[in-house]
């Protein structure tokens, strides 16, 4: 997708919205799923890769599998600096941490902690969850991947301003006001 203007002129100023947040989450997610619908061999050997790294307490490089292991990477840095989760789903008897950002839902393994080496979270609540299936996005949807690393640079630089909303706008059919 043509990344909304909005989003751009926020970005110059170094300023970031959990609706662009979740856009870039859901962006790289969906690049991760389109890979897994196209070439589920290179997406399980990358993931199985992943997995095996993290549980040795080592991140991966990010290369290889297609870009699963970049995009990964790329989600879990933003989700665990910038946000907390609020319950743990159980998906076909596995842990995962339950985000929401703005509007939309992401997971995070339990694994994953582990193997970043930082104590999950305690105390929330457990809830078990049954037909969860997520699938891939069309491309021309999604975010730029460059648009995607230029707001990751934003978060690691620590230089940002981070609001709690989406994009203002005015409703159709009203002007705004004018001074006289």
């Amino acid at each position: 997708m043509r990344t909304p203007s909005e989003y751009s002129a926020l970005l110059e100023k170094r300023v970031l919205i959990t609706e662009m947040i979740a856009s870039v989450l859901y962006s790289l997610n969906k690049r991760v799923k389109n890979l897994k619908e196209q070439n589920p061999e290179v997406y399980r050997k990358a993931k199985d890769s992943w997995k095996r790294a993290l549980s040795r307490g080592t991140v991966p490089n990010g290369r290889g599998g297609g870009g699963v292991i970049s995009y990964y990477k790329k989600k879990d840095f933003i989700l665990l600096s910038l946000f907390r989760p609020e319950k743990i789903h159980i998906i076909d008897g596995k842990e995962y941490y339950y985000y929401r950002v703005y509007r939309t839902e992401f997971h995070f393994p339990a694994y994953a902690y582990r193997g970043y080496g930082i104590a999950p979270p305690r105390g929330l609540e457990r809830v078990e969850i049954h037909d969860f299936t997520i699938r891939g996005e069309e491309t021309h949807r999604l975010l730029s991947v460059q648009f995607c690393d230029k707001v990751i640079d934003i978060i690691r630089s620590g230089r940002f301003i981070l609001i709690d909303g989406g994009i203002a706008s005015v409703p159709a059919g009203t002007r705004p006001l004018q001074k006289k």
